[in-house]
């Protein structure tokens, strides 16, 4: 029993010095050569360290299978161990953050990269991108100069194809919150959540709902 139960810690720790997940961040630069958007995506590599050679060709695959023109795009780092809010602050406190550039876009990827002892991508699992955000508003609906008072308001992430009904979908979404039929909707096609919280007005209380999918 000890015997088996040795072989498979062995087998974890081969594992763990062979496969491991970290984030890859791809800066976008401008025509001025500043940062303006940094997409982070997680990796799984399949040795414990990158060595030089394998961080180059990384440059090279990520813009290869991202399809982005390398002399505007560059790789600035792999983090292992490190999910997307990590690699984000790493991103501001060691290149962003020193450099000055405050409007600058992070974007989180949601494909996941395979890259082998080399730093070539093997496989990727690309999830379906949303096609936009459905912000749901409720408020109490006293009678004001400016109109209803709204006072909350519920986000949904929407995947599926474009083209649906917006009404019906805004319905749907309103009964699975608070069941209430007292709403009012706003659509925001090709939006992130991101982009959905910053422009809500803060006066205005905003929850993230997560993933919805229209057929």
């Amino acid at each position: 029993m000890k015997k088996t139960g040795l072989v498979i810690v062995f087998v974890c720790l081969q594992a763990c010095l062979f496969a491991q997940y970290g984030s890859v961040a791809v800066f976008e630069n401008g025509a001025d050569q500043k940062i303006k958007r940094v997409r982070i995506f997680p990796v799984k590599c399949t040795v414990n360290s990158m060595h030089d050679s394998a961080y180059r060709n990384v440059i090279r695959s990520v813009n290869t299978f991202m399809n982005l023109d390398g002399s505007i795009v560059s790789t600035k780092f792999y983090i292992p161990f490190t999910a997307f809010e990590g690699a984000k602050k790493f991103a501001i406190d060691e290149y962003i953050g020193k450099k000055d550039a405050k409007k600058v876009i992070f974007i989180n990827e949601s494909e996941e990269i395979l890259l082998d002892y080399s730093g070539n991508v093997v496989s990727s699992n690309r999830q379906q991108k949303p096609i936009g955000v459905m912000v749901i508003y409720y408020g109490d609906y006293s009678k004001t100069k400016e109109g209803l008072a709204l006072n909350s308001a519920y986000g949904y992430t929407i995947y599926g194809k474009p083209g649906f009904n917006e009404m019906d979908l805004a319905t749907t979404l309103a009964a699975k919150v608070l069941g209430s039929t007292n709403f009012t909707y706003e659509w925001l096609p090709g939006k992130t959540m991101e982009y959905a919280k910053g422009k809500v007005e803060k006066a205005i209380t905003f929850r993230d709902n997560g993933d919805y999918k229209v057929n």
